[in-house]
């Protein structure tokens, strides 16, 4: 009863962070974009591709470099709520051990929890860097 009672928790505390991207998700969709991530998708389209996809305009970008600037976006953002997610389940786990005395079965549940919130910070980094990682590799 009291996982459950946690993992409810947590799935409304998500829900309560995600309402300000589905409130922001009902804007009109625009034909262009502006490029907030330019210098990483030139890495990886290459230094002139943007210059020649785009003639005159050198501020609006459409098709695959909005594409990308959306993929490194949406990978900042994960980071950022993997982290602080794995952040917290490391002081729930900390709680957890502090306040299981000399209770081994407590004591084995909170060594669980700050293992699995220490492979989340571990996933957030790999996630950080995947891409930079994919890029190096292909050239």
């Amino acid at each position: 009863m009291k996982k459950l009672l946690i993992a409810l928790l947590a799935v409304g505390i998500l829900g309560f962070m995600a309402t300000p991207a589905m409130v922001g998700a009902q804007q009109e969709i625009p034909g262009d974009c502006e490029l907030q991530h330019q210098s990483k998708i030139q890495q990886i389209m290459g230094a002139d591709a943007l210059n020649d996809s785009q003639a005159g305009n050198s501020s609006r970008y459409t098709g695959l470099p909005c594409l990308l600037d959306t993929i490194i976006t949406v990978q900042n953002r994960l980071f950022y709520i993997i982290l602080v997610v794995a952040l917290v389940m490391l002081l729930v786990g900390a709680f957890q051990f502090l306040t299981a005395g000399a209770n081994e079965e407590q004591t084995g549940d909170a060594q669980t929890t700050l293992i699995y919130a220490l492979v989340g910070v571990a996933v957030a980094f790999l996630s950080r860097f995947a891409l930079d990682a994919v890029i190096n590799m292909l050239g």
